[in-house]
This record gives C-alpha cells, sequence and structure tokens, in this order.
C-alpha cells in the first residue's frame, strides 16, 4: 500500500504542476535538476484494532527545491497548491484523505509533510479446522 501511496502522489503532483517539474522517490538530492520534488515516506506506524483490524499512518515528506529569484514566495505559493491537491489521493481505485498536513518553508526548500491512514484487514492463510477424513455412521433408536 505505501508504495501506492506514493504513486499516487507522484500521479498527483505530475497532474498539478505538470512535466516542468522533476520529481524523485525516495532519493538524496545532490544532482536533482531544479525545480523538483522529492517524495519520501518518513514514519510509519500499525495500531491494532478489534478483530484483525489494524490502523496503519503513513507520513510522508514532500520536498520542494528551487533555483528560482524570490524563493519565499515560490515556496509559499507552491504549499498552497500542495495543500488543495494532497487532501483526497487515489489509491489502488480508494481515495485516501490527507491528514496533519504542514508546510515548513526554510532557506534550503519547501518541507511539506502529510499523513495517509487506512485501515488494513488481515487474514488467516491456514484454515483453523482440518476436514474430517473420517466414516459417517447413522444411529437409530
Amino acid at each position: 500500500m505505501i508504495a501506492g501511496i506514493m504513486e499516487g502522489i507522484r500521479e498527483t503532483l505530475l497532474q498539478e504542476f505538470g512535466e516542468g517539474y522533476s520529481l524523485y522517490v525516495d532519493t538524496a538530492e545532490e544532482n536533482k535538476q531544479k525545480p523538483c520534488f522529492l517524495i519520501s515516506c518518513t514514519n510509519l506506524t500499525m495500531k491494532p484494532y478489534r478483530g484483525k483490524r489494524y490502523w496503519h499512518t503513513c507520513r510522508f515528506l514532500i520536498r520542494y527545491l528551487t533555483d528560482g529569484a524570490e524563493k519565499q514566495m515560490e515556496y509559499a505559493a507552491v504549499s498552497e497548491r500542495l495543500f488543495d491537491c494532497l487532501h483526497l489521493l487515489a489509491v489502488e481505485g480508494e481515495l485516501l484523505r490527507g491528514t496533519e498536513m504542514t508546510a515548513q518553508l526554510t532557506d534550503e526548500g519547501l518541507n511539506f509533510t502529510v499523513n495517509y491512514d487506512y485501515f488494513r484487514y488481515l487474514t488467516d492463510a491456514e484454515p483453523k479446522m482440518d476436514v474430517f477424513g473420517g466414516t459417517i455412521t447413522e444411529v437409530k433408536g
């Protein structure tokens, strides 16, 4: 599911910003063509719920880097667009809502974080009982 969320983020950024921006997934900052987005998963948590349900929280960091003259103004404009386009994300035929979105504007770049939360259901691979292999007899009386 995490790879699907990363792909959904990449596709959403491509639709919102177009081909003029480079997109990188899980890579370092060196030798990147700017302006660019760097997408990485920074934190994963799993909390058990009743039954076989588990609540997953995935925190993603989207860094935006540019060589523009007015970096702070560009970071502010990009952060607004990120808030708008990442609040709902299509992943594997379902919509995930982005929560706890934050944008931090620094001199090095824009750090945008967002959580995508979902339930995961575990299924047993083994049957709980073996199949009865004996004979059945009828008893009267």
